[in-house]
């Protein structure tokens, strides 16, 4: 099987020190809302989709915020504002065309996912990938589920190895964290270092993916 571009940024993902899965779809995400706000504006084949689809879900929506980019936001909600007054004239017409379609952001973000996943379930059996993927941090457990169901059958015993004992590090850094607040251990209170502190944190992400999956 060929390997090509894709492949190699599955390969790098795996250097991330979160999720690699996660990395990935949030690198695609970040150049994808780039992308829009500095050249998106004079994309009129954009602008026709994001007038149909009434912009983009909430969550993407205050993401464009994030970028403080008012000139842009700015050019594409005019588009949006400029509907929905035309829209006003069709109400006595029975008929109602505020509702939101699906959002281009989250079909993005299906697609990207999807060729993380297919890319991955391909080459899962090269020795390169299996090398590389024993030195990450594993995946996250929604991504995880999403691999275990594309392999089917087909799930390697050194992978199934890998993320158990994964998730089982975190549940005893959680049950040392705990320790370390109990008072009734005493002298027992394991001392953490301040990167330990931050299980609590690393266990939502693990367990949740990335901020705004769903």
């Amino acid at each position: 099987m060929e390997k090509h571009n894709l492949y190699f940024r599955v390969l790098e993902s795996f250097d991330s020190k979160n999720c690699p899965f996660c990395y990935f779809v949030e690198s695609a995400i970040e150049k994808y809302f780039n992308d829009i706000l500095y050249e998106g504006v004079n994309d009129f084949g954009f602008i026709k989709k994001f007038r149909e689809t009434r912009g983009f879900c909430n969550f993407h929506s205050y993401k464009l915020l994030s970028y403080k980019n008012a000139i842009s936001i700015a050019s594409l909600y005019i588009y949006l504002f400029k509907d929905i007054l035309s829209d006003f004239e069709n109400l006595n017409k029975r008929k109602n065309n505020f509702k939101k379609n699906n959002c281009q952001a989250c079909n993005f973000i299906d697609y990207t996912e999807k060729m993380y996943i297919s890319t991955f379930v391909n080459f899962i059996n090269e020795k390169e990938v299996e090398e590389k993927f024993l030195k990450s941090n594993g995946f996250c457990v929604p991504h995880f589920i999403n691999i275990l169901e594309s392999l089917g059958k087909k799930v390697p015993e050194w992978f199934i190895d890998f993320q158990y004992k994964k998730f089982e590090n975190i549940f005893f850094d959680l049950k040392r964290y705990l320790d370390s607040k109990n008072v009734s251990l005493k002298e027992k209170v394991p001392k953490l270092t301040y990167e330990e502190e931050l299980i609590y944190q690393k266990a939502l992400k693990i367990l949740s993916g990335y901020q705004g999956k769903k």
